[in-house]
């Protein structure tokens, strides 16, 4: 039958852990990571991941920890496409995938990730359901902890833009004008 789309029968997300572009603004790697979680009371079987990433993208072949490792991969024309297989999940079980995608040559701009595909059996019926798209901007990468310390330490040794034009203002509490407290307005 039809899809019940107001009752998924299976939790999927998709989302980065880590993200990475160059200075340049070009991507270099992303951890990507998908959870599937079975919401039905029944067992589902036959459950095939399948992902498919844009040329320029590659797939890391390296195990992480806590992830199913891709059952294969295939090199098809412009994407690569990566497929996990699961047996089956019995109800409320919940499994993650996770996968470093690499840059394979510089492009500038925006990362998108196509929506995940995933299939199952539940009594004996093929279903199909697809995850969010994932997108990236280089100027929206979120900064590590690190780096957002290095950032205040910078602000420290060279307190500029803003702070210096208050403390020049004066505090006349018209602060934010570059011109407060050094010509009276005519």
């Amino acid at each position: 039958g039809g899809y019940q789309y107001f009752k998924p029968e299976i939790f999927l997300s998709k989302s980065f852990s880590e993200l990475n572009f160059n200075k340049k603004g070009t991507f270099e790697a992303a951890k990507v990571l998908i959870t599937l979680k079975n919401k039905t009371n029944n067992i589902i079987k036959s459950i095939k991941i399948e992902e498919l990433l844009p040329e320029f993208v590659g797939c890391e072949n390296r195990d992480i920890q806590g992830s199913i490792k891709p059952s294969y991969v295939d090199k098809l024309d412009h994407i690569t496409k990566v497929t996990w297989e699961i047996p089956d999940m019995v109800p409320g079980e919940e499994r993650i995938i996770m996968y470093r995608a690499r840059a394979r040559f510089a492009v500038v701009g925006e990362l998108r990730l196509p929506a995940t595909v995933v299939s199952f059996k539940k009594a004996n019926l093929m279903k199909k359901i697809y995850s969010n798209n994932l997108v990236a901007r280089p100027e929206f990468i979120p900064m590590t902890d690190e780096e957002v310390g290095e950032e205040r330490e910078n602000e420290k040794l060279h307190p500029e833009g803003l702070h210096k034009r208050e403390e020049k203002g004066g505090d006349d509490g018209k602060k934010g004008s570059p011109n407060t407290g050094t010509k009276p307005k005519v």
